[in-house]
């Protein structure tokens, strides 16, 4: 019987994935998931929360998405994280907000309009895999799986990925929240809602 990996030996594994792609393939990956997300049809959501990438853990350029969105005028939310209480406020990116890099070299906002929630209609989700069905692996912080427990019913759920599906089910926990698509170079996947 094979043996089921934990969370931490997945998130490992997936590290060492993304270390292995070279500056060359991560370039044609960014596109590809660039190209994919500029055909999605959006309909009337307007507030997109979106992270920034962290350089170090070499993650999907979402740079690259902030001109398409910009292009349709739609609002880009960022996030700025509190480490002490592991939440995000969520604030609107506009001509004049500064941007840093906090102490985890995460690039976050520094100024600007806090947007609730749930009044957010579409979240970028970070990631490390997912599975046929949705779920998510991240990093363990449970960020995101806080806000988008206060999501508002309709809201679209967004991870990127280099990656296909992982092969098998990702381990779960009752907070964890899945995803309702992932772009990926190979295209996008759609899951449906388990109920």
């Amino acid at each position: 019987m094979p043996t089921v990996k934990t969370k931490k030996e997945l998130r490992d594994e997936y590290m060492r994935f993304r270390e292995s792609v070279t500056t060359q393939l991560a370039t044609q990956y960014n596109q590809a998931i660039a190209a994919q997300f500029k055909d999605l049809d959006f309909g009337s959501a307007y507030r997109f929360h979106i992270y920034l990438p962290l350089e170090r853990k070499q993650e999907v350029n979402t740079e690259l998405l902030l001109p398409i969105l910009m292009h349709r005028d739609r609002e880009i939310i960022l996030p700025r994280m509190n480490m002490r209480n592991r939440t995000m406020q969520n604030i609107l990116l506009e001509d004049d907000t500064r941007l840093a890099k906090n102490k985890w070299g995460i690039t976050e906002p520094q100024n600007g309009t806090e947007i609730q929630t749930e009044d957010i209609h579409v979240v970028i989700v970070p990631l490390l895999a997912y599975d046929r069905v949705g779920n998510r692996l991240g990093y363990g912080g449970g960020f995101y799986d806080r806000m988008l427990a206060n999501t508002r019913h309709d809201c679209l759920k967004i991870g990127l990925s280099w990656f296909p599906p992982h092969t098998e089910l990702l381990p779960t926990e009752p907070t964890d929240i899945p995803l309702d698509m992932v772009v990926s170079p190979q295209g996008v996947h759609r899951f449906v809602a388990q109920e």
